[in-house]
Order: structure tokens, then sequence, then C-alpha cells
């Protein structure tokens, strides 16, 4: 999206544990809250720890958890909804030789719709503060329905582009709130109407 030669070498420190209970003494050694979660990944040691329940997952989950690093690396500290929007969206990616098909997330769909109400993108870009209380679940969906919406347009990549720029202009900070509304709103002034149509 934001061209090659933004691509980079990222190397991970990843930890599959093979029982709940390894998990969540790993995740709480270092801070963190397991409860909910099959994977997290620790910005300041670059290392990520996934629970392994069968393949499948753990793989789903490593994919996730490599996007947060890839991130990290690119574009620096970014708004929780672009960064968990981003691995949401590219956990189910499936390579076939050079081409790359991103799925439906089926934690979130049903017959190829919205399982679940989601916040707009308008409103779910004012909510960082609000990641870390109670159940997520509306914010991970909300995120992914907002980036897979995005990236099914050429309006809409381009939009991500300039997000991503802006970014990467200041990699220790995130856009804040108002930065992202003026990106959003003067790219696609109809933002709104199309997202809720695309829903």
């Amino acid at each position: 999206i934001i061209g090659v030669h933004a691509l980079k070498k990222v190397k991970l420190n990843l930890t599959v544990l093979p029982t709940r209970r390894a998990y969540e003494a790993a995740i709480k050694q270092r801070g963190g809250d397991p409860t909910n979660t099959a994977g997290m990944y620790f910005h300041a040691s670059n290392s990520a720890f996934i629970h392994y329940d069968n393949a499948h997952s753990a793989m789903r989950t490593s994919v996730h958890e490599a996007v947060h690093a890839i991130n990290k690396a690119v574009l620096g500290y970014t708004p929780r909804w672009l960064n968990e929007g981003f691995a949401e969206y590219f956990e189910l990616t499936k390579n076939n030789m050079q081409t790359a098909v991103v799925e439906p997330n089926r934690s979130w769909t049903t017959n190829s719709s919205i399982a679940k109400s989601v916040f707009t993108i308008n409103w779910l870009i004012g909510l960082e503060d609000t990641w870390q209380k109670g159940d997520n679940s509306k914010l991970y969906a909300s995120s992914w329905a907002a980036i897979y919406f995005l990236m099914d347009t050429q309006a809409g990549r381009a939009l991500l582009k300039n997000i991503m720029l802006a970014e990467q202009q200041s990699p220790c900070s995130k856009l804040s709130e108002q930065k992202l509304k003026k990106i959003l709103y003067t790219q696609l002034p109809d933002l709104k109407r199309e997202y809720s149509q695309w829903l």
C-alpha cells in the first residue's frame, strides 16, 4: 500500500506455549492480562506469546501477532483500531503461488454478512481509551470491518495509504483523533453513507 521502499525485514521473538496454564503464566509475568486471549504481543521486547490449541488457530494467532510487529517496525505506534484492524484482516490470508486471498473473518460474519453490530468508523477512532475496559469483541469486530471496507476499494486503499504515511512521519506517537478525521473526511466525504451501504 505505501510502496516497496517501506518493506522491512522484521524479526519477532515468538513463543508458542503448549498449555493454557503456561501461556497465562507467561503473559502475567510480563504484566499482561491473558483473559479471553490466545496470543499477545509486547512492543517493548518485540516478543509474542501464543497458546497452542491446534495448528490452525496457532498459525492464525501467530500471523495476527506478527502483524503487530510489522506495524510497529513500518509505521511506529498506531491507534489501536488500525493496529488490531490490520492484524484481524491479515490473520486469514491464504497464499497461492504469487497471489494472496484475504478471507472474511468467520468470527465476525455469517453468510457473508456482518454478524454483530459494529461501530461506525467515525465513532471507532474516538474509542482509543476504551480498549482496556471489559469485553473488546465489538472493538475487534469494528476494527476488522473498517479495514476490510477500506481495503475493498481503490479509494479506501488510497485513504489507508495516507493514514499510514502520516503515521510514519511521527513513529513514536499515534495520530490524534482530529488528524484521523481530517484525513478520512477530506478523502472520503461520503464515508458514513458508503460504509453503511457496505455493511
